[in-house]
């Protein structure tokens, strides 16, 4: 019964009608330079701010074709950026280029033909040279976060990677694909993003035609039938874009399913500059297809219902250099996924460049954060103490209830209440409950907030 499941899940391939995905865009503050063209990168992700888990998005910027390279991140609690250090006279990207965070670890191929691996350390500002890949990276390589595996019976951060494509002669394209692995630091100074190794994993299948940097990890709601989720695949593959999916507590690739368009689910999209794809929820990413094909369409692939749906327009047309990216988070509550982060690309200087978040939420902080869906109201500001939590609520006068929960989904406690005036303080007690990142949500008669509080004994 588990196969026939699992060849459900990964192989079904029946066509449906196109449908069409409810969501917002909202215009964030403008990246410190005009200017994003192919080569262009963007990666989500946590990272220490004063001490406490902080979510941040990362970019590296390429302004051909007048070569100029940057490296920035955006400060989601304050909707700022941040300008970082890039070693210019040693590190300048080139086709193929991308980047990846690991736990605030940011990973990068530096592309051109090179087999160069480097990671930068956010809380120092500084790039170090890691392992370097197994073959040189050319156009379209690629890098995504896969999540804590057990390897080798110990546990490993993970990550997958493209290194670009070849051709068997007799045989078919295919691209080389790899996994680079490290245990985390420990107290005697062992493991760390600089002591990984680097491990061959099957080729993924039928690569033909430019092959775009198109490649993320889905942790997936079913962890029996995919215990290490599933990387997905963004390909174009007989004249057609197309998923793949790779399964690694199988060591296998499976056919997903040809991208219908848009506008006609009986005829199929093809990829082109700016086609580029994010995980969005626990079992499902989001995509561009790129500027030659629907370039203000943006789409979702859910792989275990293997179903394509579209939103409809981009605020920007997508063209060479756009990029998305998305910040996982853990747990088991939903809501607390579905946003994404996106810059369109442009075409030559001196466009324009425009940075946006797309969700079902209109407001998303990192940290000590709060979410609020567009038909929510309800404000929460966090005030934290060593021992305790007190949530200020700004709601309409009714009943308010408060659940905590750890990373897995776990509820801890449940706490209710009711708002009088409009105001009301919740206090959450936590004397024995260990250090770590918990997750909150909140229901009031004005809506839900949900956010995600950092206890520090």
């Amino acid at each position: 019964m588990k196969n026939k499941k699992i060849i459900v899940c990964l192989i079904a391939l029946s066509l449906v009608a196109v449908t069409y995905v409810q969501g917002g865009w909202e215009e964030l503050a403008k990246p410190l330079w005009e200017g994003a063209h192919p080569g262009s990168a963007l990666c989500g992700g946590t990272s220490i701010r004063q001490g406490m888990p902080t979510d941040w998005v990362w970019f590296l910027q390429n302004h051909n074709p007048v070569p100029s390279w940057h490296f920035s991140k955006y400060d989601i609690v304050n909707d700022t950026w941040l300008m970082l250090s890039l070693p210019y006279d040693t590190f300048q990207p080139g086709p193929g280029a991308a980047i990846a965070c690991v736990n605030g670890w940011i990973f990068a191929f530096k592309g051109g033909e090179t087999n160069e691996f480097w990671v930068y350390f956010d809380g120092e500002n500084t790039w170090y040279r890691a392992p370097d890949a197994p073959q040189p990276v050319i156009d379209g390589g690629a890098l995504c976060y896969g999540g804590v595996q057990l390897l080798w019976s110990v546990p490993h951060y993970v990550l997958y990677a493209f290194t670009g494509q070849s051709y068997e002669v007799g045989g078919d394209y295919y691209g080389y694909f790899w996994r680079y692995a490290f245990r985390p630091p420990d107290p005697a100074n062992e493991g760390g993003p600089l002591t990984g190794r680097w491990d061959s994993l099957p080729n993924i299948p039928g690569m033909t035609h430019q092959y775009f940097s198109c490649l993320t990890w889905l942790p997936m709601d079913d962890p029996d039938t995919f215990p290490m989720g599933l990387v997905v695949a963004m390909k174009n593959y007989q004249e057609k874009a197309h998923f793949h999916l790779y399964d690694p507590h199988r060591n296998q690739w499976y056919p997903g399913r040809d991208i219908p368009k848009p506008t006609n689910p009986r005829e199929y999209a093809k990829l082109s500059q700016g086609a580029s794809i994010t995980s969005h929820y626990r079992d499902s990413v989001m995509f561009f297809l790129g500027e030659d094909s629907f370039p203000r369409h943006y789409g979702f692939y859910d792989v275990v219902n293997n179903t394509v749906s579209f939103g409809s327009p981009t605020p920007q047309p997508v063209r060479g250099g756009a990029a998305i990216a998305a910040i996982w988070r853990g747990g088991n509550e939903q809501s607390w996924e579905g946003i994404a982060y996106a810059e369109f690309g442009t075409q030559a200087l001196p466009d324009s460049l425009r940075f946006y978040r797309w969700g079902s939420q209109t407001e998303q902080e990192g940290g000590q954060g709060v979410g609020i869906n567009p038909t929510s109201s309800v404000k929460v500001v966090l005030h934290p103490n060593r021992t305790s939590h007190i949530f200020s609520v700004k709601c309409a006068p009714g009943p308010v209830q408060l659940s905590i929960m750890d990373v897995t989904g776990r509820k801890l406690a449940s706490l209710s209440t009711q708002s009088q005036n409009g105001n009301v303080d919740i206090t959450y007690n936590h004397p024995i409950i260990k250090s770590g990142v918990y997750f909150w949500k909140l229901s009031s008669s004005s809506g839900d907030a949900n956010g995600k509080m950092v206890i520090a004994k």
